[in-house]
């Protein structure tokens, strides 16, 4: 009876350890995967910037598939609750959206960036305000942003209640804008953040017309 706590706190311990590492991991995988996008991410490239083996990542995550997945998992899950949390000084279910999708729109603009290098912003201080998906391939083979188009369709529904595939027709339209002009050859010239941002809301102040 005596021996059996010691066992136990050092089995909390070392569940706690693994925990902290774990978290580290995929803090610097989903950092990683901002810079390189997911066909181009290597856990060697975590595992060096974690200062571990390789094998720790894999003792962790079990796969390379599944290392990417937890990466995307944890940036959905900043944006996601980010989206989720609408400024005090926003009243109406028109302004709350704005402001959502407008959210959304410049996250995917920076993950742009940041894989085209045309940002000096550093992902490690971009946790809440980055897309989870690099938007060269869709639907996400790795899970996307499913809590972050959660929370939008949670706001765009508040505007068409009754017509879901009309408040899903209208973020399909406005969260396109982005990834077309970052990769569409009509404008190869218009992939500013703040060029995308203004057609944005132009185009969601025409649709709620």
């Amino acid at each position: 009876m005596g021996s059996s706590r010691p066992t136990k706190q050092v089995g909390r311990f070392g569940d706690q350890m693994r925990g902290l590492r774990e978290d580290h991991l995929v803090q610097t995988a989903s950092q990683v995967l901002l810079r390189s996008g997911c066909d181009a991410f290597r856990v060697e490239d975590v595992a060096a910037e974690c200062g571990v083996a390789k094998g720790t990542c894999y003792r962790h995550f079990g796969s390379r598939a599944a290392f990417i997945a937890a990466a995307v998992r944890h940036l959905d899950e900043a944006l996601g609750q980010q989206l989720s949390s609408p400024p005090v000084r926003l009243s109406t279910p028109a302004q709350i959206l704005e402001w959502a999708l407008l959210e959304a729109v410049d996250a995917q603009s920076l993950t742009l960036a940041l894989r085209s290098r045309q940002t000096d912003h550093g992902a490690a201080v971009l946790e809440g305000r980055t897309w989870p998906c690099c938007l060269s391939r869709m639907p996400c083979p790795h899970g996307g942003a499913v809590r972050s188009l959660a929370a939008l369709l949670r706001w765009t529904a508040k505007l068409a209640p009754t017509n879901r595939k009309r408040a899903s027709a209208w973020l399909n339209l406005v969260l396109a804008l982005p990834p077309h002009s970052f990769f569409g050859s009509a404008h190869g010239g218009q992939s500013n953040p703040r060029t995308i941002r203004a057609r944005a809301r132009q185009l969601l102040r025409q649709l709620l017309q």
